[in-house]
């Protein structure tokens, strides 16, 4: 015999399905593209991109132009650039 549930239980059921698959539909992944440059607006090469607290990262091109796929819910991009020997 098939069990039977009250209409308000179904109806809840229902909602958060509908709530959890909008959730996924907001946590999208976006690309972002641009250019790292210094004072007289020359591109950087070598530039390390990086989403912060996580590993998503990239580097600048030999022009200073990245492209980075940030995930939806983080939003801080973080530019680092390693430092030059004096050796």
């Amino acid at each position: 015999m098939r069990k039977s549930y009250p209409s308000w239980i179904r109806n809840a059921y229902v909602l958060a399905i509908l709530a959890m698959l909008n959730l996924t539909a907001f946590a999208q992944d976006r690309r972002v593209t641009g250019k790292v440059t210094d004072a007289s607006n020359n591109g950087i090469p070598g530039v390390t991109v990086l989403v912060k607290g996580t590993q998503v990262g990239a580097n600048t091109d030999g022009s200073g132009n990245y492209t980075i796929n940030v995930p939806g819910n983080q939003n801080i991009i973080v530019f680092s650039r390693p430092l030059k020997s004096p050796f």
